[in-house]
């Protein structure tokens, strides 16, 4: 007997049938997207039996391609369970969705069986990122503590503005630098007193295309872009290791027992990482004498460049450069670059790739530590 669902839709067919074929994963990104979900569901089901509760009720969130009704058909018809579905706010950018699942899905998958509960409150929270030289002083001007004593990616509940507020030292610059956690409610009040107070150090809103340039400054990579997860690499050549992206820091191979990964990166450890991510400057009279020969000065993005370029040493590709800039800070053309042993060596000389007027040329760059710019006040 053929299977309905392979059979082309016809006016012939039965309405049920056409519902079936609509509903089927039209994208490979909708297919992978239903696969998450089901593990997802799969642990929050298994997690509910062991405290024996029924899970009838699932809110759901993004991405935008997959509705809700598509995921009641999968569940009905592949995991033979009945759950009502409720869409969430839309998560646009796939990589704040991929951070989510990934990790509630982790905690969930090592909670089993434990006495704990766990609670998404990522709907509830607000961020505001405070970076800058002068973003102590501003702070202190409007929270209740004086944050002085908070040191390097340490945290701190607060007030400001009287209301409450979680202080951490971190940022996605190379700069001083403090982000903000609170209640939706709370997140207007806490900006304007921001604002208010940092009026006489020149404070000023910044988005996404500035912060890209600070953090490429400060050399940290971003998602999708500098790096594939491991869970959405197609092929292993896509997956990093710690090592692989300079978090060697993170590392503590002295630790005593086992922990997750560490029989390979004891081994990677030994032997060495086969690429490394480092710093590329790229020379500016090397850049200058590739536009002379056009007749044009030097022509740069005005902000960062996300695409893969490749970087050559003689005639032969030896990797690719994720991230590329103008700094306007040290003025100087930047580049997050993933080179082969044993070109990641500091000081090494290899050639990154520039467009001249439509054709493809290369500029010469030096082989850099990583970050670029990393002030002494930043963790002073």
């Amino acid at each position: 007997m053929t299977d309905p669902k392979q059979r082309p839709v016809t006016p012939e067919a039965r309405p049920d049938d056409r519902i079936d074929h609509a509903l089927r994963p039209q994208k490979m990104a909708d297919l992978i997207g239903q696969e998450q979900v089901k593990e997802n569901l799969a642990i929050l089901i298994t997690a509910a039996k062991q405290r024996g509760e029924a899970l009838d009720h699932v809110l759901f969130y993004g991405p935008p391609g997959l509705g809700k009704t598509t995921l009641a058909h999968v569940l009905a018809n592949e995991m033979e369970v009945n759950i009502k579905i409720t869409s969430g706010p839309a998560i646009e950018r796939a990589g704040d969705l991929a951070a989510i699942l990934t990790n509630l899905r982790w905690l969930h998958r090592n909670a089993a069986g434990l006495e704990v509960s766990i609670t998404d409150l990522s709907d509830r929270l607000a961020a505001l990122s405070l970076q800058g030289p002068k973003s102590r002083q501003v702070l202190n001007r409007v929270a209740e503590q004086p944050v002085d004593s908070l040191k390097y990616f340490r945290l701190m509940t607060n007030r400001i503005a009287g209301r409450p507020a979680t202080l951490t030292r971190t940022g996605y610059t190379g700069d001083l630098g403090y982000e903000i956690w609170m209640e939706n409610p709370d997140a207007l009040p806490i900006w304007d007193a921001l604002m208010d107070a940092g009026a006489d150090y020149g404070i000023a809103p910044v988005g996404i295309l500035a912060m890209d340039i600070a953090r490429v400054e400060a050399g940290l990579f971003m998602l999708e872009v500098d790096y594939t997860p491991a869970h959405w690499a197609w092929i292993d050549a896509q997956k990093s290791s710690p090592f692989e992206l300079g978090l060697d820091w993170t590392v503590a191979l002295d630790k005593p027992g086992y922990f997750v990964g560490r029989r390979a990166l004891e081994e990677e450890h030994r032997r060495g990482p086969a690429w490394r991510l480092v710093g590329l400057e790229v020379e500016w009279e090397g850049m200058e004498r590739l536009f002379a020969r056009v007749g044009l000065p030097p022509q740069l993005p005005s902000m960062a460049m996300r695409a893969s370029l490749p970087v050559r040493v003689g005639n032969k590709q030896v990797s690719y450069v994720s991230t590329s800039t103008w700094s306007p800070l040290l003025k100087k053309y930047l580049a997050l670059a993933h080179l082969c042993k044993p070109h990641f060596e500091i000081g090494r000389r290899v050639y990154l790739e520039v467009t001249v007027e439509h054709q493809r040329q290369y500029a010469p760059a030096k082989v850099v530590r990583l970050p670029f710019y990393e002030p002494a006040w930043k963790k002073g």
